[in-house]
């Protein structure tokens, strides 16, 4: 006969290791950061002016950045609903203060002796050691105590996926190599930067240009669109780095303000097997677990659960974080001003532009606005040069060159002023000396 055992007196063993539920202030600023990175990616998948032979790779490459955004938009709303369910509902208060095992009890207590600590680490000793310093066996002092320890442990204990700890301290450092990446799709968004001020000077020069913008403000990628229309790519180029620049700058600051938050001083330090230093302060500390009500009894579990973890992710602080640090874009402001105001002053020096891209059209259009008899101060391959626009051309090559030669051109050139003609000339009599090799 077979017996079947029951246990009236059975209890599941609860563990709840669940972090202190953080509240973003800017998770509506990142879902839209991301809502506008994806329609952009889809857009340039669709896009039909690539060579055929680049089709297929570009696709793969832009569908994976819009899946790894949809990702992370789709983690981020769900956040935002645990957010809003978090603000419908009372948070639930941790009776710390009873336990008499507990850190906080530990360290606010008269009796602590600030050696003891070596016995509240919990951390496994291969992974840790107390950090000495040049006076003492071990840098434990009455106010506090540091540890080195493995980037990898702490990783482990505060959640954080591999690399990141490092390479977030390392934003900071004096000699910073960091870079904050911004492709062309940015360039559509020109509209949300620049001032209505400088919004109002494209309107004007598009006039001048004879180029019928469409609603500038609101509309994605009408002034990229002019802009290369125009020839100015090397311009956009710079845009695109003072873009990435404030966003490196809303980056750092971002990470400033995290490793400020955090209730120890952290840094890199390689020491043996550690590359980690944490320095901790005991009044910090209790501080920070009574703010947060952490129930702990030992650093294992004081770093296991701290509150700012989840913002140590290099995507989260490039995506989300750094919005609440952006700044107004003064620098692109600027920048887009001078180039702008540039043309709007001097509208023939354009024609320089156009001759680069090889507009001819727009060449042909607005013809009467160009000056051949000018002699421009121009750079080229970082060599500053004096030239007329057929010595320009002449360096280019390229539609607006040939164009030049026709006699449809040369009708034309024969009706302006003496000054241009008489530089038409010379540009006609050295096309025969290299034609006839003389």
């Amino acid at each position: 006969m077979k017996y079947i055992k029951t246990y009236e007196n059975f209890k599941p063993i609860k563990i709840n290791n669940a972090k202190p539920f953080k509240v973003k202030k800017n998770i509506d600023k990142g879902i839209k950061h991301l809502q506008r990175g994806i329609k952009a990616l889809r857009r340039r998948i669709n896009d039909k002016d690539v060579p055929l032979l680049h089709v297929a790779k570009k696709n793969s490459d832009l569908n994976k950045q819009k899946n790894d955004k949809i990702h992370k938009l789709k983690d981020l709303q769900f956040k935002k609903l645990k957010q809003q369910e978090y603000f419908r509902n009372n948070p639930v208060k941790e009776s710390y203060e009873e336990d008499s095992d507990n850190l906080i009890t530990i360290l606010s207590s008269s009796d602590f002796n600030p050696d003891d600590i070596v016995n509240l680490i919990g951390i496994d000793k291969d992974e840790y050691k107390i950090a000495k310093d040049y006076y003492h066996d071990y840098e434990i002092t009455k106010d506090g105590f540091t540890i080195l320890i493995k980037s990898s442990e702490l990783e482990y204990l505060m959640d954080v996926d591999e690399g990141n700890i490092k390479e977030i301290i390392h934003i900071t450092d004096y000699y910073s190599q960091y870079e904050f990446y911004v492709d062309d799709s940015e360039l559509d968004y020109l509209h949300y930067y620049i001032t209505s001020e400088i919004a109002e000077k494209i309107k004007k020069l598009a006039k001048i240009l004879g180029y019928k913008l469409v609603n500038i403000e609101e509309t994605e990628g009408e002034i990229r669109k002019f802009f290369d229309y125009i020839g100015l790519s090397k311009e956009m180029e710079d845009f695109k780095s003072e873009i990435s620049m404030e966003n490196e700058r809303a980056v750092e600051a971002a990470v400033r303000d995290l490793l400020k938050n955090v209730p120890f001083k952290l840094s890199v330090e390689y020491t043996g097997d550690f590359d980690l230093e944490l320095e901790f302060e005991f009044t910090e500390m209790i501080e920070y677990m009574k703010k947060h009500k952490l129930n702990v009894k030992t650093i294992k579990e004081f770093l296991e659960n701290i509150y700012e973890a989840d913002e140590f992710s290099m995507s989260k602080l490039e995506n989300e974080t750094k919005q609440e640090f952006i700044g107004d874009f003064k620098d692109l402001n600027t920048e887009a001003y001078n180039v702008v105001d540039k043309y709007l002053i001097a509208p023939d020096e354009i024609f320089i532009r156009l001759i680069e891209c090889g507009n001819l059209e727009l060449f042909k259009k607005k013809i009467k606005l160009a000056n051949f008899g000018f002699i421009y101060d121009i750079t080229i391959n970082y060599d500053k040069k004096r030239l007329t626009l057929f010595d320009i051309a002449k360096h280019y090559k390229g539609a607006v060159l040939e164009w030049f030669k026709s006699n449809e051109f040369e009708k034309i050139i024969m009706k302006r002023t003496e000054e241009e003609i008489d530089s038409y000339g010379k540009f006609i009599f050295g096309e025969n000396i290299d034609k006839y090799n003389l």
